[in-house]
């Protein structure tokens, strides 16, 4: 049986200690285990813990097969996303500098997070009047030039849902789905004035090496300074910096 003086402190939810506490045997450096094992291991009861087993085998984070279980697939996914999220902050951090070096202004990488966008990385532009973006700033993803990038890679289904939520009722903006559809096609996307007053963004996608698009990054400053002429001057740099940075991510 496991020493208790290791185990992490008890969550109020006894189910979700439960099924950590199997996941933890795996821990120990056995490939796979049976029930038997799993029962010595966690001093559960056997019923209590074929239920957890089922559980955790139904949703892909065990697999079994003649009666062993070993850590399923669902782990490699989040795995992986762990490995692209922890990845990109590292990576972003230079090609965000270099973006701020060519365009003079702030740089930033946002992510989607549910029905929003989470700002996880920024360079400050020199000029005393500049876009303040912090990291960790959540924002709408139906605004902004990055929100509509991750907006329109989004499954339909859930760009879908998001709309619903975000118009509730209200007309959407005429042309914005034909706007979408152009951000896929072409990869970027620029915004004048939609979130703030005075405040003007440009940005591109960034890819992993699924395909999948993950982030936004992009440029952000006041309309004076970011104009439809100084973006049309940028957008090469933009979408080379997006490539560099996918590239880094593993994509082809």
């Amino acid at each position: 049986m496991r020493n208790e003086s290791s185990q992490p402190p008890r969550s109020p939810v006894q189910v979700l200690d439960r099924a950590f506490e199997v996941l933890a045997c795996f821990e120990q450096g056995s490939a796979t285990l049976s029930l038997a094992d799993l029962v010595e291991a966690t001093g559960l009861a056997k019923t209590t813990l074929h239920r957890i087993l089922t559980t955790l085998v139904a949703h892909g984070v065990l697999s079994v097969d003649r009666g062993r279980y070993r850590l399923g697939y669902r782990l490699l996914q989040w795995g992986a996303l762990y490995r692209v999220g922890n990845d990109l902050q590292e990576r972003a951090a230079p090609v965000l500098r270099r973006v701020r070096d060519v365009t003079g202004e702030t740089t930033y990488l946002f992510i989607r997070e549910g029905h929003h966008r989470v700002c996880i990385g920024k360079v400050d532009s020199p000029h005393a009047v500049r876009q303040t973006v912090d990291v960790g700033s959540v924002m709408p993803l139906h605004v902004g030039s990055a929100g509509k990038v991750l907006l329109a890679f989004t499954p339909p289904a859930q760009r879908e849902h998001i709309l619903l939520q975000a118009f509730a009722g209200q007309p959407r903006p005429e042309g914005l789905e034909a706007e979408l559809a152009q951000i896929r096609r072409e990869g970027w996307a620029s915004s004048f004035e939609e979130r703030e007053v005075g405040a003007a963004s440009a940005s591109v996608a960034v890819f992993d090496f699924t395909g999948r698009v993950v982030a936004a990054l992009g440029v952000g400053g006041p309309v004076y300074r970011i104009t439809i002429e100084n973006v049309a001057v940028w957008a090469a740099d933009l979408l080379q910096a997006a490539r560099d940075l996918s590239a880094a991510l593993g994509h082809r």
